[in-house]
């Protein structure tokens, strides 16, 4: 019986000692998929929501502008200027490697390039490049892969 109690209290010692071992903490990724910030920013650049768009992008990314100038120099840049419009998207895929993580999209947009009067519509694909900060997701750049130069509409005629 001793015997019994003395090998009962060893396993209670090392399950213990076992749950108990410090491993080294990781860092928590955001709740929030990539994939939902980088729709939600589109989806945000789609009703030329600038200012919510400003939320899901670091400001690395916002070219060092506050939120008031991020709006402004989209307003004038991408709507004013270039007539451009983000009609649809499409999510593509997801790649996360620790606290970065890879979304790729085809986006179909209109614009109107400078010194010309046509609009022309092309279908994008971008892959936007996502880093973990305070547990979030937030978009740190982007890179454009292929853009389908056969897709021209003229809306001017």
């Amino acid at each position: 019986m001793k015997r019994f109690f003395f090998l009962l209290i060893i396993q209670i010692i090392l399950i213990s000692c076992v749950g108990s071992q410090t491993t080294p903490v990781s860092k928590k990724l955001p709740k929030t998929s990539p994939i939902r910030v980088v729709s939600a920013y589109l989806e945000a650049l789609k009703n030329n929501d600038f200012k919510k768009a400003y939320s899901y992008i670091t400001i690395f990314y916002a070219g060092n502008l506050d939120v008031e100038s991020y709006e402004l120099s989209m307003k004038r840049g991408f709507v004013e200027k270039y007539h451009w419009e983000l009609l649809d998207y499409e999510i593509e895929g997801v790649q996360v490697f620790g606290n970065q993580a890879y979304v790729t999209a085809v986006l179909k947009v209109n614009f109107k390039p400078l010194n010309s009067n046509e609009i022309v519509n092309r279908n994008l694909d971008i892959q936007y490049i996502l880093s973990s900060i305070d547990s979030k997701w937030k978009i740190n750049a982007d890179d454009l892969l292929e853009k389908d130069l056969t897709s021209s509409n003229s809306e001017s005629e």
